[in-house]
Parts: C-alpha cells; sequence; structure tokens
C-alpha cells in the first residue's frame, strides 16, 4: 500500500499475503475484525504508514517497521527507518519461540519504532531482534525508543533480558530481545523499566572498567596538573 487506505470487513483476511507494506501516508484499517486482524503463517508487515484498529502477529508472522527500498523485492521489507502506527492494540500470539518484530539502529537517535495507540500483549515466545543497519558506529549515550503504547502492557512470560549487559548471545542472557553485540567496544546494553515505563527504551552505556579507567586518568592528570603549579 503505497497510498491511501484498504478496509477489511468483519470476515475479511489478508494472512495469506506473504508481505503486507504499508507505506507512510497508507492506512490499513481493521476495527471491524473482533479481536484485529491477525496474521499468521509467513507474513511480513513492514511500513511507516497506519494501522487503524488492533493487530495480531501469530504463528511465524512478523513485523518489521520501516520503509523499504524495493517494494518487488520482499527481502527488502523495512530495510529503512520508519515508524509504524497501531492505533490499538499490538497483540503476538506466537505458540513457539520465534522472532515476532525487527527492528533497525541507523544511528544516534534514528531507529525504526512501533506505536501502540491501546494494549501490548506478548508472551514467553515472542522474541524482538534488534541489528545495526549501515555504517553506524556505537557511541556511549546513544538511546532508542523501540515501542510506545497507551494502554496496558501484558508481558505473558516475556523478558527483556539481563540489564547492563553486551548483547553477545553466547552469554545466554539475552531473554526475548536480541540485541546486538557491544563486546568490540566496550560497552553495554541499558535497558529502561519496561514493565513500567509505557515504552521499550534501550541505551548504550560504557563497562564499569572503562568507567574506571577514565576516572583514573582524569584524577591523575588532575594530579600533574597540581604538581607543576606546586
Amino acid at each position: 500500500m503505497s497510498q491511501g487506505s484498504l478496509t477489511l470487513g468483519a470476515s475479511s483476511s489478508i494472512s495469506t499475503s506473504a508481505w503486507v507494506q504499508i507505506d507512510s501516508g497508507a492506512t490499513l484499517t481493521t476495527t471491524a475484525i473482533s479481536g484485529g486482524h491477525v496474521f499468521s503463517g509467513s507474513t511480513v508487515i513492514s511500513g511507516g504508514g497506519s494501522i487503524t484498529g488492533s493487530l495480531q502477529i501469530g504463528v511465524n508472522a512478523q513485523i518489521r517497521p520501516g520503509t523499504t527500498s524495493d517494494a518487488a523485492n520482499a527481502a527488502t521489507a523495512g530495510d529503512g527507518a520508519g515508524t509504524l502506527a497501531v492505533s490499538a492494540a499490538l497483540v503476538f500470539t506466537p505458540v513457539a519461540a520465534s522472532t515476532v518484530a525487527q527492528f533497525q539502529i541507523f544511528g544516534s537517535g534514528s531507529a525504526d519504532k512501533i506505536t501502540v495507540g491501546t494494549n501490548l500483549v506478548l508472551n514467553g515466545s515472542s522474541d524482538i531482534a534488534v541489528t545495526f543497519a549501515g555504517t553506524y558506529t556505537p557511541g556511549w549515550g546513544d538511546s532508542w525508543e523501540l515501542i510506545d503504547w497507551v494502554g496496558t502492557l501484558t508481558t505473558g512470560g516475556f523478558s527483556t533480558g539481563t540489564n547492563l549487559r553486551s548483547g553477545l548471545n553466547t552469554d545466554l542472557n539475552e531473554g526475548n530481545l536480541d540485541l546486538p553485540d557491544l563486546t568490540p567496544y566496550g560497552q553495554l546494553w541499558q535497558i529502561s523499566n519496561f514493565s513500567g515505563s509505557g515504552s521499550l527504551i534501550i541505551k548504550i552505556v560504557p563497562e564499569p572498567s572503562r568507567l574506571i579507567l577514565l576516572a583514573l586518568g582524569a584524577t591523575h592528570l588532575l594530579w600533574r596538573r597540581h604538581r607543576r603549579r606546586s
């Protein structure tokens, strides 16, 4: 959908579509469907447009917010930065562990995002993947809001993993939130108060050992300056 709107009737379904792209300015309306439209199978929903009504991401389906560089190539779904807006509830209902949403980070303050007008519902099989795109180099203090919701949050066993972690998968502390590996940069991921904040925010912070080294370096520099003045 590059423009305009598509309204689904009470018994309508487009869940057999392999790829649904909703561009900025386009709207998919699902309000006539009780509980919202359910996407399952191998369907990918991408774009920076709007969904009026509720949306359910079921078995093997996936949401990838962001623009698309090639409308004829499903492999490019959501490969550009963008925000996908859902006016009502967003519900993830996979029955086995699977990646239900993919986000890309493009730079400081630039990343994919999903906004939810009411409730966000997850479960223990709902995995969220985050990757770096392009030439972005992680920097201390960079942060991104990936999901924002207005209503209630149901985690249903979903875990953001260990706070202040590197993102190295072999540490087995990722939970359901797979973040890029910051080990080569000596940095860690700080995750916001997900269950009580109304948003999922991730931030890059330095490892404690680096902070200590920086503090020692600053102290040594001040000491040398003091000696010179004396």
